[in-house]
């Protein structure tokens, strides 16, 4: 969970630009309400999917994190150093303190949501009374006609609006005081719209919006686009209903009384600027009935833009040129033994030399070099690396080690005279400015 959330951290960027163009596109394409809606989904899939994707991204948790030491206490036979920046050390504490917060933000926002999605389908909805038998056998004529193969009932509640709940079997609500007021004639578009979100399964997109909504709260375009499909879903609604009524003008008078009779019966109906707004452009395409179609050419167009500046956004992030340092900490793990102890003179032991990266960013220019004891004398080496000799130092190729990646050099020495032999390993690597030695001593005895 924390890698999830720290991973939604990273992909903030990308995220607003994605976002931001969406908001852009929309602007141009006012219109189009399907596409935009198609677009708005799109879009909320493809900010979700980057917390997820952006830790595949090449060197996503790479080059930009590093620079102060922490070298930690060492056994007989193991060094681990934990390379820290300094600043990004200091910040830790804050870090974690807003992602746990974000995180429980969240948490607590899909848990409401979950909570209240169960209650409302399974509890609420059937403890509301069903509609009398005739306006039921009408509503079930309108399921035929619209070809729904899923069980729908029609109750009746004391909201102020009409909705509809569950995927599965859903159930479409109408406020008592529509069904009082509102003859076969004028309730009919009403049921049209409701059953439309049936048909388009709109409920799985209520879903994606409150899961959207809940990791990226903060976020005021998130909001926005929110809002953007909620509208958009509407209207879309709205076209498909006239497809089957053919008479916009009818539906539109149902709806402006229906927003009368909410005044009217709901004691506090909740009427903003934007809503009036809103209502003002589904009103408006009800009335005219424009028709906006848009060519395959521009709809695959726009589709390839915003995919293409999604993977852009991606690949500039990943490649540690965007400006913000990712948080990043490089650990080495060094280990080292020898393969027979004691040895007589004349006789042969190896050393074996592991070099593990424990941490979340690379280790580079890893250079490991070995210092023979007096006893000893190098007799060959079975290494993944090229090295040189140097007298009784033996230099090894620098290498680099991604995070979790280990390497083993294998040293064969022969003992020349008795003693306490005691081989050092050095290795020094670009984010230490100190060089780490590891110790491993052999008793060597006379033949």
């Amino acid at each position: 969970m924390e890698q999830f959330f720290s991973t939604v951290g990273s992909a903030l960027y990308p995220v607003t630009i994605c976002l931001l163009v969406m908001w852009l596109i929309s602007k141009c394409i006012t219109h189009y309400f399907k596409l935009r809606f198609q677009l708005a989904i799109f879009t909320m899939i493809g900010c979700l999917a980057l917390s997820w994707v952006l830790p595949l991204v090449p060197n996503f948790f790479s080059e930009t994190s590093v620079a102060k030491m922490k070298l930690e206490p060492a056994n007989k036979d193991v060094v681990k150093i934990t390379a820290v920046n300094k600043v990004n050390e200091q910040q830790l504490p804050k870090y974690f303190s807003l992602l746990f917060l974000w995180m429980l933000v969240s948490v607590f926002m899909m848990f409401r949501f979950i909570i209240s999605a169960v209650y409302t389908t399974f509890f609420w909805c059937k403890k509301q009374p069903l509609v009398d038998e005739e306006r039921q056998r009408q509503f079930q004529s309108l399921c035929k006609e619209f070809n729904i193969k899923r069980r729908v009932s029609l109750r009746s509640s004391k909201t102020s609006t009409p909705g509809t709940f569950g995927i599965l079997r859903p159930v479409v609500i109408v406020p008592e005081f529509l069904l009082a007021n509102f003859s076969q004639k004028q309730l009919r578009p009403i049921l049209t719209h409701e059953l439309m979100h049936v048909c388009r399964y709109d409920q799985l997109v209520v879903f994606l919006e409150k899961i959207f909504i809940a990791i990226y709260f903060f976020h005021p375009l998130a909001w926005w686009i929110v809002k953007e499909t909620e509208q958009t879903m509407e209207i879309c609604c709205d076209q498909q209903v006239l497809t089957y009524e053919q008479n916009g003008i009818e539906y539109a008078k149902s709806f402006m009384c229906f927003l009368e009779l909410k005044s009217i019966f709901c004691s506090s109906p909740t009427f903003t600027i934007n809503y009036f707004a809103h209502v003002k452009e589904r009103i408006n395409l009800l009335v005219n009935a424009p028709e906006y179609t848009t060519s395959p050419v521009r709809y695959i167009g726009i589709v390839i833009c915003v995919f293409s500046l999604w993977c852009s956004c991606l690949c500039f992030w990943g490649s540690g040129e965007y400006y913000f340092k990712r948080i990043g900490h490089a650990a080495m793990h060094i280990s080292s033994y020898d393969t027979d102890d004691p040895v007589e003179v004349g006789g042969t032991t190896i050393y074996v030399i592991e070099l593990r990266n424990e941490g979340t960013a690379p280790c580079t220019n890893v250079v490991l070099t070995n210092k023979i004891a007096d006893e000893m004398v190098f007799v060959g080496s079975v290494n993944p690396v090229n090295y040189s000799e140097q007298g009784k130092e033996i230099r090894f190729a620098p290498v680099k080690l991604q995070p979790g990646e280990s390497i083993i050099y294998k040293v064969k020495l022969r003992a020349q005279k008795p003693g306490s032999a005691k081989n050092t390993a050095f290795v020094k690597f670009d984010e230490f400015s100190s060089t780490m030695r590891n110790e491993e001593g052999t008793s060597v005895y006379p033949n």
